[in-house]
């Protein structure tokens, strides 16, 4: 093993701080060598090859890194560090993440609840936007017009988050059996891929109790549903005047 050393150059200028400077130039490091870098007593790290990978390694129980041909491997004690380097720390943290991939959490693997199965331990997509909802029915709904139409929503993995702020002022040809919102900004899953809530409803032009959304057989709305006596029914487009409106809240599972 060949230890190179670098002469220093010292500089003064006035009363000021003394100035440290090194070059070196066509430095060649082969395997089994390395560059010793050494505090005033000790070798405090090295800068070698490990095998044809670089290395970048601290002494003792301090951490480094090595850089292998698709990834950075954190090192510790001379050998590769399996969940035991963190990147930064709570007062030393990094600013934002640019990822083209995801972030794999394999370490909670098998720490799931009784009844529960793990099928996907990768955060892979997470966005924020905004969406049109709109009311339709089983038939018709070209020709509504809306007094407003507006939601949010917020992706996390498959899971979508979406509110929804929708008003008619004219209900056009809307018609059929069943009332839908629509206009989601992922399709659902199908059958039992989510639920909504109602906060609000203007003017709807029968009584109904329990208005919720069930996100059911068509991947692209919402059926809007109520409780008749002692089970769910659904809401006919008749129950729906010029200025109805609805503004609520969904959660669902998307494939897209």
């Amino acid at each position: 093993m060949s230890i190179l050393k670098v002469d220093q150059i010292r500089t003064r200028s006035g009363s000021g701080s003394v100035n440290i400077s090194s070059e070196v130039a066509g430095v060649t490091v082969s395997n089994g060598n390395d560059i010793k870098l050494q505090g005033s007593s000790s070798t405090e790290g090295q800068v070698k090859i490990d095998s044809t990978n670089l290395l970048v390694q601290s002494s003792g129980n301090k951490s480094g890194v090595r850089f292998d041909t698709n990834g950075l491997t954190p090192f510790k004690n001379g050998a590769a560090a399996d969940d035991a380097v963190d990147l930064g720390f709570a007062s030393g943290r990094f600013k934002d993440i640019y990822l083209s991939g995801g972030v794999n959490f394999s370490a909670n693997a098998g720490s799931t609840t009784t009844g529960a199965t793990t099928t996907h331990e990768v955060l892979d997509h997470y966005e924020e936007g905004t969406w049109t909802p709109t009311i339709t029915g089983y038939s018709g709904g070209s020709t509504q017009t809306y007094q407003f139409a507006s939601g949010f929503y917020t992706r996390i993995g498959r899971i979508i988050h979406a509110t929804y702020y929708v008003r008619l002022t004219a209900k056009g040809n809307i018609s059929g059996n069943y009332t839908f919102i629509g206009g989601w900004p992922y399709p659902h899953t199908g059958s039992n891929s989510g639920t909504g809530v109602f906060h609000y409803i203007w003017n709807l032009g029968t009584a109904r109790d329990n208005l919720a959304l069930e996100m059911g057989s068509t991947s692209t709305v919402g059926w809007v549903t109520y409780l008749d006596s002692t089970s769910t029914a659904y809401l006919n487009t008749s129950d729906l005047n010029n200025n109805t409106g609805f503004t609520g809240y969904a959660t669902y599972v998307t494939n897209a």
